[in-house]
């Protein structure tokens, strides 16, 4: 994954590359569409992740609630 995928790894997010291996592992058997098909189940029933909020910005903030703010 770190020469097809990834340029570089970190350690930070390792667990979250690990989830992506053994993911992709237990599902390469299955059709495109079983696969398309699991995935969003899987993202309708998740919840907020705030794990990646300011991602692009290489920066970890919490969730920004706009209701509070004067427009």
């Amino acid at each position: 994954m770190v020469i097809g995928q990834h340029h570089s790894l970190s350690s930070k997010y390792l667990s979250l590359y690990v989830n992506e291996i053994t993911y992709r592992e237990n599902m390469r058997e299955h059709t495109n569409k079983e696969v398309l098909i699991d995935l969003l189940q899987h993202c309708m029933n998740c919840g907020n992740n705030t794990k990646f909020n300011g991602y692009f910005q290489r920066k970890n903030s919490a969730i920004t609630d706009f209701k509070n703010y004067d427009l």
